[in-house]
């Protein structure tokens, strides 16, 4: 009548004798409190885990210990099982709280045992993925405006012709000769030691402001 299922990783086990009874308790976890002028009131919240208890016993001709050690096996590995009764319509990953198993004089092939059951809920983090759709755009980064390049001004040059010196140029330029010491400071690499000494041909670069 109460066929019971026991799966873990991937072995599924019958019981060998079907109980004669299958308890399944779900207890409340509600709450009561007091409240000024109206009194006491239940607080009703999400119910605690199942729990479900079997008592059977495993005969001598089926080999007990089989059913020991596999059922201690989950035990001891802490991990959850899948128990499955279709009366019942139960099928739930449940942990394996407390199991007893005994013999009685004059049947001590067989083992008489008691099985308690704890529904098991998965808390480990789960991984959300989120599409590119839903993420917002990033807004473009503002760059800092690039100051207005300032118009280079173009250096004036003078190209020597034949009887030209340095006294000469400057005054054309400035109409002050005695000026002539400001060209040659900034042409002195091209003239050399000697400010009389210049050549045609020569282009010198003429001070800014004349």
């Amino acid at each position: 009548m109460f066929d019971i299922f026991i799966a873990y990783k991937g072995e599924v086990k019958t019981l060998p004798v079907n109980p004669e009874e299958l308890n399944i308790e779900r207890p409340s976890n509600n709450d009561n409190a007091e409240v000024i002028g109206l009194g006491e009131i239940n607080i009703i919240k999400k119910p605690k885990l199942m729990a479900i208890s079997i008592e059977s016993f495993f005969p001598e001709d089926d080999d007990p210990q089989e059913y020991i050690d596999y059922i201690n096996e989950i035990y001891d590995a802490e991990e959850p099982c899948r128990i499955v009764n279709k009366e019942m319509e139960l099928n739930m990953m449940c942990s394996i709280d407390n199991f007893e198993h005994s013999a009685r004089a004059g049947e001590e092939g067989d083992r008489y045992n008691t099985l308690e059951l704890q529904e098991w809920r998965d808390y480990s983090p789960k991984k959300v993925e989120t599409s590119d759709s839903n993420k917002k755009p990033s807004k473009p980064s503002k760059k800092p405006a690039k100051r207005p390049e300032q118009p280079k001004k173009k250096t004036k040059t003078y190209k020597v012709k034949s009887g030209d010196c340095l006294w000469n140029i400057a005054k054309k330029y400035t109409g002050n000769g005695a000026r002539w010491t400001e060209l040659y400071k900034l042409n002195k690499a091209k003239i050399g030691s000697n400010p009389n000494l210049i050549y045609p041909g020569q282009v010198f670069n003429i001070p800014s402001g004349w």
